[in-house]
């Protein structure tokens, strides 16, 4: 990208179900940049800094169609790409609540605003330091939700419910209403 600064980092495998990757974009020139960013089933989380100075975060819901997305000069988005079990397990909300949407969260969330953002990998190790503790704390998770988003992502949702209900041991109706 002319002008942004990309770069991913994969999760611990502890987060590897929850987490596609974490992911930083920074615009280093004078000029804002515009992109249009296609459906991939995930959700961000994107903390925003303009000239170092931490701006606000929030959550880039599933989007169903393209949209358009503008880095402003001298700014930079550290970012979680979530998988969409990550919702109720780790954000602890309801996924729908972000269809095609952004939704902004208090500048507290998670102590974000008085992290020392300097590098991707830092960001990296203190979210997961932040999530595994989150995890670790909340109840068991339905090991079939975990395989279902597992399997959704392996066909590229192009089995249907039937086949991946059979695979689960799930009825198609618990599927469905889930």
């Amino acid at each position: 990208m002319n002008g942004i600064l990309y770069n991913e980092l994969f999760p611990d495998r502890k987060l590897a179900d929850f987490v596609k990757c974490f992911w930083c974009a920074k615009n280093v020139t004078g000029a804002a940049h515009e992109f249009t960013i296609l459906p991939d089933g995930h959700f961000g989380m994107i903390v925003q800094f303009e000239k170092n100075n931490f701006q606000s975060i929030y959550l880039k819901g599933i989007w169903t169609k393209p949209f358009n997305i503008i880095i402003p000069a001298d700014t930079a988005f550290y970012a979680i790409r979530f998988k969409p079990i990550a919702a109720e397990s780790i954000l602890l909300f309801n996924i729908s609540e972000i269809l095609d949407q952004n939704r902004a969260l208090e500048k507290s969330f998670w102590g974000i605003d008085e992290l020392p953002f300097k590098s991707l990998s830092e960001f990296s190790d203190l979210l997961t330091t932040k999530m595994l503790a989150v995890l670790e704390a909340s109840k068991k998770i339905d090991e079939r939700k975990l395989k279902l988003f597992g399997l959704l992502f392996e066909t590229k949702g192009s089995a249907s419910v039937e086949q991946i209900s059979k695979t689960l041991f799930w009825s198609s109706r618990q599927i469905n209403r889930y």
